[in-house]
Formats: structure tokens, sequence, C-alpha cells
């Protein structure tokens, strides 16, 4: 049934449709204090967009696979079976020279837009040869880079390049880069060439050459390989975006397809409570404010769920123990809770450990970052895993201190569901970005950080005008979700002060609906045993002096209330309840309307299906 055929003839004195419009009626105040020092400034405010940008790329076909047609060799042989790779594989590609006196050679075409950066990435590993060299060409040659695989240096021989490096990542493998500007459109090319040390041209060596893998074109600007096998890889993923101004009403999306909706689909407007992040550098995680043991930190390897090349890689060193970053040590308050979450996706591993010990929770929280399965290693805390699009998760614990123990948070690799002491590859690990440790029993949405903690303000929407909402009956509508299911959640209310309401809210089991005048509670619904969290549901609460009724989802609950003396009201609060209480919703209103008059229980169960 559409949203407009199930609403009553009568037509209501006041009624916003968030999900479908997409903006905020004028008469609605709505607000959030963003301006610093107190709390954020707008790009710390995030929420799930409509848009979507370019999460990863690789323009060439077969990133492994050199005997594939797709790849033009001269002078060179090459066997592509049963040689192995940094990952631990055997798909590696053996390039040997031929006894031709020239170059020695192998490339692939890319299409290319004048102006684009491109960054081009191969592992290389020596067969007796250590001088390689990668070229960039397009309408000509850009940009020349040569690497020594055994002094581990690049150096830019022709052209120029916005960067370049060469870094090892064991097994005497090394992993070759470098970025540089297209001069043409059409086809681009990947080349590169084998070096005796003092030319690229000169009689082969049979026996002589590179081991080679992991070829990649990329416009994105990362250098983790998106392995290609026959076809290119490009992969788009809904952006989670910071507010462009202050007090900006977040209109929230759907980012990947669930149970309850597909992605894309409209939420509605995002009402939250006050948190704060205490963890800083919450983007540049291995880098300033973290520490590592076991691994390695390669920042701005990839592309965060924010679309910008921000993601780092934990990568595991080839020794035994753990491998974990970890965040600067965190004091928390005693008997409190708290909620640590970050963004992970596999690059290698597929299960990801988060730990703390905070106020002596010691909490091991596992993930399998495939199916989204959780599991407690140690610890009483509570786990979610919410997946976000192109492989990434949102991942978080929510523990219960019962100290002011410091400690930190940590984020390790591991090998399966109860494994994180291993010998690693030096290859493998995970991408991570946007960490947070919030005082909180869920995860709120992101909170961006640099050098220190940052406070998001609550969000607040109300209409006042006693003159619609003080007609001494009426209904109350409105279709929301909530994200966690709290002791209190306030989902709409038509109130006064605090003692003169009729509201609508959730606690931590069931939803309730209340009428107070003068301070006494004249009606009280419970929806008991329905858990009112995750998934949108349509209420509404009619009220007059004779009769009180409440329904969710096209059902009566409790019972109907009788002769009850009705509050005067003036506010309609959207998404909260109790004035200067802050009870927000945490969660999203799809739509909400006003009525003049009681419905009967017919519309009752039409409006609320």
């Amino acid at each position: 049934m559409a949203y407009s055929d199930s609403f009553p003839a009568t037509r209501p004195v006041f009624q916003a449709d968030f999900a479908n419009g997409g903006r905020v009626d004028p008469r609605i105040t709505f607000s959030r204090s963003d301006t610093p020092p107190t709390y954020a400034a707008p790009s710390a405010v995030h929420y799930w967009s409509n848009e979507k940008h370019l999460s990863s790329e690789n323009l060439l076909p077969y990133s492994n696979n050199v005997s594939s047609s797709e790849w033009t060799k001269s002078r060179v042989t090459v066997d592509s079976a049963n040689n192995s790779s940094p990952d631990g594989g055997s798909d590696a590609s053996l390039i040997l020279e031929t006894v031709d006196s020239n170059t020695h050679t192998w490339y692939d075409g890319y299409p290319c837009v004048n102006g684009e950066s491109y960054t081009h990435t191969m592992f290389a590993k020596a067969n007796g040869r250590t001088i390689v060299k990668m070229m960039m060409y397009s309408t000509s040659s850009v940009c020349e880079v040569e690497f020594d695989l055994s002094a581990l240096t690049s150096t830019v021989v022709s052209g120029s390049a916005s960067n370049h490096s060469i870094v090892d990542v064991g097994g005497s493998w090394r992993k070759l880069t470098f970025t540089a500007v297209a001069n043409g459109t059409g086809t681009g090319y990947h080349q590169n060439f084998i070096g005796d040390g003092s030319s690229y041209s000169y009689a082969g060596d049979v026996t002589k050459g590179v081991y080679v893998w992991g070829h990649q074109v990329s416009s994105t600007g990362e250098t983790v390989l998106n392995e290609t096998s026959g076809s290119i890889h490009r992969s788009y993923a809904p952006t989670l975006k910071s507010v462009s101004t202050a007090g900006q009403p977040r209109f929230e999306y759907s980012p990947t397809d669930s149970a309850s909706e597909v992605m894309g689909q409209s939420r509605g407007l995002l009402i939250e409570g006050q948190a704060t992040n205490y963890l800083a550098g919450s983007a540049t995680i291995g880098g300033t404010y973290w520490g590592s043991i076991g691994a390695t930190s390669h920042l701005n390897s990839a592309v965060a769920p924010d679309g910008t090349l921000t993601a780092t890689k934990l990568v595991e060193n080839s020794s035994g123990g753990t491998k974990y970053f970890y965040s600067n040590n965190f004091t928390p308050a005693t008997s409190t809770t708290y909620t640590c979450s970050v963004y992970v996706k596999p690059n290698g591993r597929n299960y990801c450990l988060l730990y703390t010990n905070i106020g002596g929770a010691n909490q091991s929280s596992m993930f399998d970052l495939v199916t989204g399965a959780t599991s407690n290693l140690s610890g009483s805390g509570t786990n979610q895993a919410t997946q976000c699009g192109n492989g990434w998760w949102r991942i978080s614990m929510t523990v219960t201190t019962s100290s002011t123990l410091t400690h930190n948070f940590q984020i390790l690799t591991a090998t399966d569901a109860t494994t994180i002491n291993y010998t690693g590859n030096g290859y493998s690990g995970l991408l991570c970005w946007g960490a947070m440790l919030e005082q909180s029993s869920f995860p709120s949405s992101y909170i961006g950080t640099t050098s220190s903690a940052v406070t998001r303000a609550a969000d607040s929407a109300s209409v006042v005008d006693s003159s619609l909402f003080d007609n001494g009956e009426g209904a109350l509508f409105v279709e929301a979700d909530q994200l966690v299911a709290n002791t209190y959640n306030g989902i709409a209310s038509l109130e006064t002060d605090i003692s003169n309401i009729v509201q609508i809210f959730g606690n931590t089991t069931n939803f309730r609906a209340e009428v107070v005048n003068g301070g006494t509670t004249v009606a009280n619904m419970v929806a008991s045993g329905n858990s009112p969290q995750g998934v949108a549901r349509k209420h509404c609460l009619t009220y007059s002096p004779t009769e009180t009724k409440y329904f969710v989802g096209g059902s009566q609950i409790g019972a109907t209330d009788t002769s009850l003396s009705v509050p005067k009201t003036s506010t309609l609060r959207i998404g909260g309840f109790n004035t200067g209480t802050g009870y927000a919703l945490n969660g999203h209103v799809k739509r909400v309307a006003v009525y003049g008059q009681s419905l009967s229980s017919t519309e009752l169960a039409a409006v609320t299906s």
C-alpha cells in the first residue's frame, strides 16, 4: 500500500515526509551545534549519502598471468604457473630474457584520459637480474622509473612522477609503484623492462630475469592490489559524507542491501544525541597517535568509505606472534558503557579481532569479514558488524567498565575465528579507517578526529505552534527506526513541558505511548516484547477526553484508555521527547504527521500498516 493511500481522508494539520522530500519543512526548527571549539567542525560530522564513489580499480585485465595473450611480450619468455607469489599463492610469473639483442619487455594497454593521474604498481623479485624499469606511455612516454631490487631504490630516469617508491614485502619480493599524469586521451600503456645494470638494450641470458606479480593501474591512487583474471576491476561504493555546513540536517540512505532495506533506500532524517570520539587520528590509523606490533602501516593505500585515499593497510610481518595497531591510551569512567568501532576490509586476511582492556573489560571480539559473524574470545561485551559496500565493514564492540583502568584500542589480524598468534607472510593484512571510541551502547555516526577528541552535538527538530497542536484531541503519527534500544529513545511527542506531554518512545525491550497531564500519567500503552531496534515502524497514537489508542504496524497496542484529561500542548518534537532531557531517537524519522482530531481504529490500522 502506498504512503498516500494508507492515510485517512481527514487531512493532518501538519505533516513532513523526510524519506521522499529530502528537506526540512520551513516550519521545523532543526539545529546541531557543529561550531568549534566546543563541538565538531562540519567536516567531522558524517552520514550515509545517496552518492557513490569509485572505491577500487585495476585497469589491467590480467594482474598476475603475464602468459595471457592480453600482454605483449618482446624478447622474453614467460612461465605463469606454480611460482610462489607474495600473498602465499603460486600464481607469480617468471620472466626470462631471450638471447636476442634489444630490450626485454612486456606491456599492456588501458584506457586513459589526458590530465588524469594514474598509479602503476607491480611486485617483482630478482632472478639473476636486479634492475627493473616501469614506464607509462600515452601519446608518448610520460614517465620512466628505474627500480633497484637489491638496493631498494627508485629513480625517475625520464619524464616526471608525482611519487614513486619501492618497498620490501618479504620473501625477497618488492612492491614497485609510481604515479604520473597522462599526456593524451586514448590508450595508455603499462610497460616494464629488465635491465642488466648498465643498459636496457643488450643480448639476453636465458637463465636470467625476474619474477613478477600483481600488475595494476588505477586512477584512484590506491596501491593495494585488486587482482584481475580476464577483465578489468572497477567497483563503486556508497559515500560516507561529511556535512558541508554547520548544523546541516542529515538525510541518510542505506549503503547496502539488507533484510529490511535495499541499497540507496532513503532512511529519512537522522536524529542522534551528543557523542564524543575520544580517539585522535581516527582516519590515519597506523600513523600519528597510533602504534604497531608485528605489523607495518601503509598509509593512504586505498580508498576509504568517505571516498578519499586515506585508508591504511595493516601489513603483517613474516615472524610469529600477534600483529596489530593500537591507539593512544584512554582512561575511562568506572561502571560506564563504551563502544569501540572501526571500518575494516579484508586484504589477505578475512578475520579481524578488536581488543581493549579499558576499565578492566578484557574484551576480545572476533569478526568474520566475509559472513559478518562475530564471537567473543574473552569478555562479555556485545558485537556488531555492518556492511558498507565494496567489502568494507563497520565492526564494533561494546563493553561496560568495572574500574578506571587505562588501556588502548587494538585492531588485530587473524587467520581464522580463533587464531591471532601466527607466522605472517609479510604481505597480507587488513585495510583500516575511521576508528572511534565513544561513551555509548552502540556505534553512532562517524566522528572524524585529527589531534584530539571531537564532540558531535545532538540533533534537534521541533515545531512550535500552539494553534496547531492544542486542540483537546488529535492523533500523532510517526514512521521511524532506532539504531539502538536504549532506556529511552524519543520517537515523537506533542508537549508543553515534561509534565504535559503526548509521546511515543522506545526503551530497551518495547515501544510505549503515554499521555501525561499535569505530571500525572493518564494513559500508558506498552508493546511488550516488541524489540524496537533496527527496523522502521509506523506508529500512531490517537487521544481525546473519551478515548486513547496506540497502534503499531497495523495492530492496537495495549488497551483503550477512556475518560482522561488531555494536556495542552504547543510543540511537536521530532525524534525526541521531554523538553530539556535530551532523550534523542538515535535513529531515522521517515514521516511525521499530526491530526487535529482523533482517528478511528480502522484509520489507525490503515495508517500504520
